[in-house]
C-alpha cells in the first residue's frame, strides 16, 4: 500500500468545525474518499498526474495492442484505487505492489504519479473539492 499524508490547513480547519457539529464523521470521509478516488480514476483518462502534468510516454507501443497509452494496459492499476472511511481518517491507494514504482519512480521507471504527492499536498482544486463536501456535511448537521 502506498501511503501519503496529505495536510491541509484549510481542510483541517472546515475538519475541526465539522468534528464539532457532527457525531461520526464517517459519512463526511467516505464522501471525500469516493470524489478523490473519482479524480485519480481522471489521471488514468488523461494520462496526467494531480497537477495536470502529463505523464512520461512508453518507450515504445506495447506488444498486446500496440497503444502507447502509460499506465492503461490492463486497467489493474486504476481499478485498483479504493477508499477506506472510518470516523477518524479516510485513506486513498492501492493495493497493487508496481503501483509504487509509478507514483514515485524508480531508477528504470519515471515517475507517472497518479496520487497527489506530500511535497505537492492537494492540488487546489482538489483541495476546494474537498471543502466543498465539508461544508455540505457541516450545512447538514444543523
Amino acid at each position: 500500500m502506498i501511503t501519503i499524508a496529505i495536510d491541509s490547513a484549510a481542510v483541517n480547519s472546515a475538519l475541526r468545525q465539522l468534528i464539532g457539529n457532527v457525531d461520526d464523521m464517517t459519512p463526511a470521509f467516505n464522501a471525500i474518499g469516493e470524489h478523490i478516488v473519482s479524480l485519480v480514476d481522471l489521471n488514468f483518462v488523461y494520462y496526467t498526474d494531480p497537477y495536470s502534468t502529463p505523464w512520461f510516454p512508453l518507450k515504445k507501443p506495447r506488444r498486446r495492442d500496440g497503444s502507447s497509452k502509460p499506465l492503461n494496459d490492463t486497467g489493474v492499476l486504476k481499478d485498483s484505487i479504493t477508499q477506506h472511511s472510518t470516523a477518524d481518517s479516510v485513506t486513498i491507494g492501492t493495493n497493487v505492489e508496481y503501483g509504487k514504482h509509478h507514483q514515485f519512480g524508480t531508477q528504470h521507471i519515471p515517475q507517472r504519479a497518479f496520487l497527489p504527492t506530500q511535497e505537492q499536498g492537494l492540488p487546489g482544486d482538489w483541495e476546494q473539492d474537498v471543502l466543498a463536501i465539508i461544508r455540505r456535511h457541516i450545512v447538514a448537521s444543523f
